[in-house]
């Protein structure tokens, strides 16, 4: 557990002092930016731009704007039948059922003692 904490902690000054290092370059991001130059904007800046994106027919959906590997061009998958659980699911399920059934065996033993 303690090398958990450490690591942990590791992470969290890399990231903040990779944070402090990126906004005090001179081609780093400001705060609040996704990318270089683009400021995030909010309040009624965000609903001007929203409204003149929608009246000249360029708004796109959030997810176009992504950064991600999505595909525009495939339509969306959609699947009415669950997919069967995989072994994986089983695993987990029995490890959290079996943790939470020697704990009540734990709790429950521990009371009847106590009791004679």
């Amino acid at each position: 557990m303690l090398w958990f904490y450490v690591l942990s902690l590791a992470v969290i000054v890399g990231a903040e002092l990779n944070a402090e290092i990126e906004h005090a370059s001179p081609y780093g991001k400001d705060p609040g930016e996704k990318e270089i130059g683009e400021k995030k904007k909010i309040g009624p800046l965000a609903e001007r731009a929203w409204m003149e994106q929608k009246r000249a027919g360029t708004l796109k959906p959030a997810i176009a704007r992504a950064n991600c590997d999505v595909d525009a061009d495939l339509p969306p998958v959609v699947s009415t039948a669950p997919s069967p659980p995989r072994a994986s699911d089983w695993l987990l399920g029995a490890l959290v059922v079996g943790e939470a059934a020697l704990l009540t065996y734990a709790k429950l033993r521990s009371r009847l003692r106590r009791l004679t």
